[in-house]
């Protein structure tokens, strides 16, 4: 063969041969014949007498092993290998640090993803992984001076804060990223990510300034909406705040000292919760009083509540994160209303409410849903359910169309988590079963140019 090479191609019988063979980069000679007899190798040459016949002469060689080694960074997809296999290599994320380069042995490895591949050579390979510090940038607010702009995560960073009790201010807290921090030394690998320092600073309190009966309307209030209250106070102006002593807003006037009327604007991003307000009023000498503190309580988002039928209303459960429910309608709670759907005879009218239980025991009132028989009349021309829901594997699933009467064509599709479609009806009716696996699933039904959303759940 290709590898074997005798002294000669032409003998007589009785002739003594010798075969040297080749060596092959990544393998190992492991036996050789000629014909069917034996050979025996010693320093990749054999001898043998020539028979009275002719002669063919095979070599063997055996794929030669490899170690592949590699640092804590870099993970290959085999630790051992033979020339010509591919490997993949997946490289860690390491917080603060960009991956910069890699390598095998001295060769450079092109990465995607966190990830490369390379050919196995003929030899031991080591897998090498180099990462970069991630520089960040370092804000000082007005009245902060710290000794970095920009720093990584092995950085300590240091400030000052200005001292202004001669210009009549005080300071009541430093915050790095908005979270209150109380040293004037902090080390990057707590926050690896872009630092904002602000000093924040209050007028120096006038103990003859006051405010005292503080009423806020009843009622809970959503994330973006607006608290309104009153108070009284002795003051030429009031500021209402959301953060204690961090302003929003100017100084307004005050109209009715015996009784003014105010507002503070809940920021979008507020979660749900119980939270304090605070006001704080100022004379026209510039002298500002201390903060006073009003309760106020912010609901569970709104869009948990869904109208499914001219009369009925419920509470998207999906994620089973709810346990209990208490329905309030125009402010009161329904005696006997505490099931995940509520249905109000003969329409859906009034401002509807409910009171949540989390599997932890911790309730919450999402904010109000407000409807109006017009609106119910138009959620209630198309609508779906999809029940049991959630649903058992060994369990049809139904898909029931209301309001569909009368359509020629309607299309119902249904994709798993990944987004694949795994279960269509291009003709649907009032009622459709259907079967699938454990999972959870989202649908859409297409009819006369509009699309129906809907989604279940099915558990093993």
């Amino acid at each position: 063969d290709q590898y074997s090479t005798p002294s000669k191609t032409k003998a007589n019988v009785g002739d003594e041969i010798t075969v040297s063979f080749s060596q092959r980069s990544g393998y190992t000679l492991s036996s050789a014949k000629f014909n069917n007899t034996a050979l025996t190798i010693s320093n990749n040459a054999a001898t043998f007498t020539m028979p009275a016949k002719n002669v063919s002469i095979t070599a063997t060689y055996t794929p030669i092993e490899y170690t592949i080694t590699s640092n804590q960074y870099s993970t290959p997809s085999k630790t051992k290998a033979n020339i010509g296999d591919e490997i993949t290599v997946n490289f860690s994320q390491r917080d603060g640090y960009t991956l910069s380069s890699a390598k095998f042995n001295n060769t450079a490895l092109t990465i995607s993803n966190n990830a490369a591949t390379f050919t196995m050579p003929a030899g031991n390979v080591s897998i090498t992984a180099t990462y970069t510090p991630i520089e960040y940038t370092v804000t000082a607010g007005e009245f902060v001076t710290a000794n970095k702009s920009k720093a990584t995560i092995n950085d300590k960073v240091t400030f000052t804060v200005s001292d202004h009790t001669n210009d009549g201010f005080q300071l009541d807290k430093v915050l790095i990223n908005n979270a209150e921090f109380s040293g004037r030394e902090f080390e990057m690998k707590d926050y690896l990510e872009n630092v904002s320092i602000t000093a924040v600073y209050s007028k120096i309190e006038s103990e003859d300034l006051y405010v005292d009966d503080i009423t806020v309307e009843t009622g809970t209030y959503c994330a973006g909406g607006v608290v309104n209250l009153s108070f009284r106070t002795n003051a030429a102006k009031y500021q209402v705040l959301f953060y204690e002593n961090i302003a929003t807003t100017d100084f307004e006037p005050v109209i009715s000292p015996q009784k003014q009327n105010a507002s503070l604007e809940i920021p979008k991003t507020t979660k749900y919760g119980n939270y304090q307000g605070f006001i704080r009023v100022a004379d026209n000498n510039g002298n500002i009083s201390k903060s006073y503190p009003f309760d106020f309580s912010v609901g569970y988002p709104n869009d948990i509540i869904e109208t499914k039928y001219s009369d009925l209303i419920c509470v998207n459960n999906f994620d089973n994160k709810f346990t209990a429910y208490q329905w309030i309608k125009n402010g009161r709670e329904i005696i006997g209303a505490n099931k995940q759907f509520f249905i109000d005879y003969p329409m859906l009218s009034g401002v509807y409410g409910v009171i949540v239980t989390d599997r932890n025991g911790d309730k919450f009132r999402v904010c109000d849903y407000r409807i109006s028989d017009l609106q119910t009349k138009k959620s209630a021309e198309l609508s779906v359910k999809v029940y049991p829901n959630p649903a058992k594997a060994s369990q049809p699933v139904t898909v029931e169309l209301n309001g569909f009467d009368g359509v020629e064509k309607c299309e119902i599709l249904i994709f798993n988590q990944l987004g694949a479609l795994v279960y269509r009806i291009s003709n649907a009716q009032s009622e459709n079963i259907i079967h699938l696996k454990s999972g959870v699933y989202n649908g859409a039904a297409f009819v006369n140019g509009k699309k129906l959303t809907f989604k279940f759940i099915i558990n093993d």
